[in-house]
């Protein structure tokens, strides 16, 4: 009977589940994101719909503003949420919807996170940087090594794009590609595959200093 109940309960988990679509981080329709917050097969999911559901029913006018909107919508769901969860959620809605980027991206040097190497793919003009500034905040990001193959990949292009706009020396450009080479290279032990197209395109890059 047991065995009944609990294959019961994980067949209903699943229907719900299946229900359950992401309306997207733009939906401003709040009778749906109600309906799917209800249907989220997870508490990540409940939160993230709770979110925008909130900026939804109550549109802010700047990033301060999402800021105080976003931490009340997860205080309604999670009394006992932690900062860090708090922060997180602050940033996401900024990144994944494109707003108020240049004081989203202050927030995060300010409380920073794993989570704003999202950031660091926007380009320096987005964030209010210029590639020197923008250069000097990837590159350390780059050097503690990324672990995801595709997010290196894109970390490492935004990069090189930026580098021969910025005011780095050449010697010193080649120096760090040299380091990066270096550092990406042993990870081809790891999955040859996946982190082959990586160390050809810094390598490639690296041909135009040496």
């Amino acid at each position: 009977m047991k065995k009944l109940v609990i294959a019961l309960a994980i067949i209903a988990v699943a229907v719900h589940a299946a229900e359950f679509q992401w309306p997207g981080w733009g939906c401003k329709d709040v009778a749906l994101l109600q309906q799917q917050m209800e249907l989220a097969p997870t508490d990540y999911w409940k939160m993230t719909v709770a979110v925008v559901l909130a900026v939804a029913q109550n549109p802010p006018a700047d990033f301060a503003a999402a800021c105080t909107v976003i931490d009340n919508a997860i205080t309604a769901i999670k009394p006992d949420a932690t900062d860090a969860e708090r922060t997180m959620r602050k940033k996401q809605y900024a990144y994944c919807t494109s707003q108020w980027l240049v004081d989203a991206w202050q927030y995060c040097k300010a409380n920073p996170s794993d989570y704003d190497k999202h950031y660091l793919l926007k380009t320096p003009a987005q964030l209010g940087e210029t590639a020197d500034s923008y250069c000097d905040l990837v590159y350390p990001l780059l050097t503690a090594g990324i672990k995801n193959p595709a997010q290196a990949g894109r970390a490492i292009k935004a990069y090189c794009i930026q580098l021969p706009k910025s005011n780095i020396p050449r010697p010193e450009r080649f120096a760090k590609l040299q380091m990066l080479n270096d550092i990406y290279t042993a990870k081809l032990i790891e999955d040859k595959a996946a982190w082959g197209d990586v160390i050809a395109q810094i390598r490639t890059v690296m041909e135009l200093y040496k």
